[in-house]
């Protein structure tokens, strides 16, 4: 959401009659929300994760285990 809609929604629920009990509800409610949204981002990956995919894929080339350029162009005029 824009900065704008999230003030017009703050303004919106700021302007409600809202008792402490319900703002406190609201507020627990919102705050799982963000941390279970929060929990299921992507993360970003470690060095050791990236060395360790570096490896395999100079493992995987070395063994012959790689496309070339045709194999490429190949697959791509299939998938037309």
């Amino acid at each position: 959401m824009t900065t704008l809609a999230l003030n017009r929604l703050w303004s919106y629920i700021d302007s409600l009659p809202l008792s402490s009990e319900d703002r406190n509800w609201l507020a627990g409610n919102l705050n799982d929300s963000a941390v279970e949204s929060y929990e299921n981002d992507a993360k970003p990956y470690s060095l050791e994760e990236i060395e360790n995919m570096i490896h395999t894929a100079e493992k995987k080339f070395m063994s012959g285990d790689f496309y070339t350029t045709e194999d490429v162009l190949r697959y791509c005029a299939e998938e037309r």
